[in-house]
């Protein structure tokens, strides 16, 4: 068998979880998490469960809805690509096999009614962005949508979905520590080994309204999720709406927004508190992050940093590093590069990394998940910058598009090799071992050309063997000190096994043994 590759960031759920609603709603007014468990299908609803594990079915997270070349030029380079980017055939056919499965019940914001509900009664726009569903569309539009219950059900489908896999050859494994993901890859080749992840801490509400009153049964959801089963590795503290604990970076395209009645205006890039050292944060917000850290009451869980305002990502960075001696690991589950560099390869929104973002995961031994997003890449600033030095491309290429990835690796590690480079006694040597890919695929993004889905990891391997070989073979620099020997090892890190040694140190049944400021944790609020 072939190496497996790494996925830090995936969405296989939002798609398919979203039909097995929608057939469920047809029987029950409210979806409780309890539907979704096998024992509840096999007795009420036999024809809904086999669904779960039928690739034919929407409503399985095997459904193979592959891309149509030219209705994904038309939609993809104007706003997003409509076909299925990371369910698991394509996993299972590219060898795409640790991933990081995100939950996300989508934000009440998102669906608002757009013109064209408001006039037919169908959520067609919102259908055609989202692929969820008319049935799930409306059931989130309405009064008994909650939060927290739709991260348990979606919890509850996925293990459905893993159990019916068990003995076929269509597996899901879902692990709940590095060292099971270590004894499958070993045990059973070919399976998909799935972590899990949370994007949004909207999700510990419980209904769809922000309210500070609710802050200590949103803690108590907390527990309940820091000791499910599978434990999530990272929550991302805030996602494309206000929600009470932190300001936002603005994260949808203009297009989108203004088509879809979206406003995400409330609580973004703004100060929310005159707390000391977290004005971007609410006294809420402190208490989640608090508890999420705290090792006593369940399993470590650390803050996913995307999403969150620029400037309260440097004050959360100062907590760490004053607080728990930069102990806790900073995470970007899926990112791209925002600086202005002289070539204006980047795209420079501020949802991107920053240097200061560089230097706190590399200072905290961190991981950052490339994303494969083409606008957040930067690909309209490098064919500017392509057009401007004459350098003749071709937009679809998959030459061309690695090199939006290979440029923010470089910039990344070549950032890294300069605080390495000043820092005495470093024992790391390697500038390029804080980056990995995570895709954020079937996250609503619009994927890079030339590697639209799970099934196309290998090839892109093989080209940023290429890249890292030309880098290889240019005159020395600072870089160069701080890389690989080869540009397979590179490109392979790269890949997975710098995902995977993250997880060797950080994703233990027990805390590692570097990590014992873990458990005197110091609260920013009593």
């Amino acid at each position: 068998m072939n190496r497996p590759y790494f996925d830090f960031h995936v969405h296989p759920l939002i798609k398919p979880f979203g039909h097995a609603c929608k057939k469920l709603l047809k029987h029950h007014k409210y979806l409780k998490p309890a539907y979704f468990s096998r024992e509840y299908l096999e007795r009420k609803h036999p024809k809904i469960l086999k669904d779960f594990f039928d690739p034919r079915s929407k409503a399985s997270l095997w459904n193979d809805k592959r891309p149509c070349r030219l209705l994904n030029k038309l939609f993809g380079e104007l706003a997003f690509a409509k076909f299925s980017q990371s369910n698991f055939t394509a996993a299972k056919d590219g060898n795409s096999r640790v991933l990081s499965l995100s939950l996300y019940p989508i934000e009440k914001e998102f669906l608002t009614k757009s013109l064209d509900q408001k006039v037919s009664g169908i959520p067609f726009f919102k259908n055609i962005v989202t692929g969820i569903s008319d049935a799930r569309i409306k059931y989130i539009q309405g009064p008994d949508y909650r939060y927290f219950d739709d991260t348990m059900a979606q919890y509850e489908y996925l293990k459905t979905s893993a159990a019916l896999s068990l003995g076929t050859d269509r597996e899901l494994i879902l692990v709940s520590c590095f060292e099971e993901i270590e004894q499958n890859l070993k045990e059973n080749p070919g399976a998909i080994i799935g972590f899990l992840s949370i994007e949004g801490a909207n999700v510990f509400y419980p209904t769809k309204e922000v309210r500070k009153e609710d802050i200590d049964q949103v803690l108590r959801n907390i527990e309940i999720v820091k000791n499910w089963e599978h434990p999530p590795l990272m929550v991302s503290l805030a996602h494309h709406f206000y929600n009470g604990f932190v300001s936002h970076e603005e994260s949808l395209v203009k297009l989108v927004r203004n088509l879809g009645n979206i406003d995400q205006s409330r609580g973004c890039n703004e100060e929310l508190s005159f707390i000391p050292g977290f004005h971007y944060y609410t006294a809420e917000g402190i208490r989640v992050i608090d508890k999420l850290l705290d090792p006593s009451c369940g399993r470590r869980i650390l803050i996913d940093m995307k999403h969150i305002d620029f400037r309260g990502r440097k004050e959360f960075y100062t907590h760490i590093r004053k607080n728990y001696d930069n102990q806790v690991p900073i995470v970007f589950s899926h990112a791209a590069v925002g600086v202005k560099t002289e070539e204006k390869w980047f795209n420079s929104w501020t949802i991107n990394l920053n240097n200061d973002d560089i230097r706190a995961v590399w200072e905290t031994r961190g991981l950052i998940g490339l994303e494969l997003d083409q606008r957040l890449l930067g690909f309209d600033e490098y064919i500017r910058y392509c057009k401007e030095q004459d350098i003749k491309i071709r937009r679809q290429s998959p030459e061309f598009n690695a090199a939006l990835i290979w440029n923010a690796a470089r910039y990344i590690a070549n950032e890294c090799a300069g605080i390495l480079h000043n820092t005495p006694d470093e024992e790391r040597t390697n500038a390029w071992s804080c980056i990995s890919i995570g895709s954020d695929f079937d996250g609503l993004i619009n994927p890079v050309n030339g590697y639209p889905t799970l099934r196309y990891f290998k090839e892109l391997e093989e080209e940023l063997v290429k890249y890292a070989k030309d880098f290889l073979n240019e005159p020395s620099r600072l870089l160069h000190k701080y890389s690989p020997a080869s540009a397979t090892e590179l490109a392979e890190g790269l890949m997975t096994t710098n995902g995977i040694q993250f997880l060797k140190t950080n994703f233990r049944k027990t805390e590692h043994p570097a990590n014992n400021s873990y458990l005197t944790p110091k609260p920013v609020l009593s």
